[in-house]
């Protein structure tokens, strides 16, 4: 598990009467909560400048270091009450990744409402957040852990929650949605660890051409990484033949799904491969 920065004031204190966890530390009226939330389209300009959010950011990495002696990559705003400045200002202090529901299922540079502008990844929240109020609690948590999690796990998308840890109830919740994600073996990688991932998945590009006639499917992938896995669909009715990659011999997982077939390759380190799937 590797922390997560989430503001500085908002999360730095040696008691219940030190820190808040409430405190709207990017705005210029830090108890103003109608005017410094984003998602109420209410804040104008009442952000701090981007001298003063990068001051933040910056004591807020250097804070973990010193605590955890671990220097996070990922960002997240304290109630996710940023402007465009916010998150120029945590790229600059050296964080690679930021963490908010956008409505996204999979990694990308926009964030909400595009406020990254491409300078920094979000890995977003695609389960949102626990309820702290016991009748919600009860009517949310079978959507999270009886329809989203199993749909996300067929899509192939991360499961990932934010939890604020309010009361009994919501703990218990928190519990129950855990015991049912260890069904599906949801613990790695870690988030840093996957946005790490999909960072260079970003940066790999791929040509593919098929051939109907020799029954070949050859795809270029150039700056691969290790443990970069190319999923090829193969014609209706057709049935995998041999992998080369680079030239040699390769082997591939071939599955049915839904009378669809397709072959998995994994490829090795490099910096460019050529693979042929033939099929039959």
């Amino acid at each position: 598990m590797l922390p997560i920065a989430h503001g500085y004031k908002h999360q730095v204190g040696i008691g219940q009467e030190d820190f808040s966890g409430g405190d709207y530390e990017i705005c210029l009226s830090p108890t103003d909560q109608v005017l410094c939330d984003t998602r109420a389209n209410t804040c104008g300009n009442n952000f701090r400048s981007l001298a003063e959010q990068k001051q933040v950011t910056d004591s807020a990495r250097a804070e973990m270091a010193a605590q955890f002696n671990y220097t996070p990559l990922i960002w997240e705003t304290p109630h996710y009450a940023g402007n465009q400045d916010t998150y120029r200002a945590a790229a600059e202090s050296g964080f690679q990744f930021f963490t908010e529901s956008d409505t996204m299922l999979y990694p990308n540079k926009f964030g909400y409402l595009n406020l990254a502008q491409g300078l920094i990844m979000n890995i977003p929240e695609t389960a949102f957040d626990f309820q702290d109020n016991p009748t919600l609690i009860a009517l949310m948590e079978p959507i999270k852990k009886d329809n989203i999690l199993p749909r996300l796990v067929r899509l192939n998308a991360p499961y990932y929650t934010f939890y604020h840890n309010t009361n009994f109830e919501q703990y218990k919740s928190l519990v129950n949605v855990i015991n049912k994600a260890r069904t599906y073996d949801l613990w790695y990688p870690s988030v840093e660890e996957f946005g790490l991932f999909w960072k260079s998945r970003d940066q790999a590009s791929v040509s593919a051409d098929v051939d109907p006639f020799l029954k070949k499917i050859t795809a270029g992938v150039n700056n691969v990484f290790e443990g970069l896995t190319l999923t090829f669909r193969l014609p209706d009715g057709a049935s995998p033949g041999t992998v080369v990659i680079n030239g040699s011999p390769a082997g591939s997982i071939n599955k049915m799904v839904g009378g669809v077939p397709l072959v998995y390759v994994v490829l090795p380190a490099g910096t460019a491969a050529v693979v042929e799937v033939n099929y039959k």
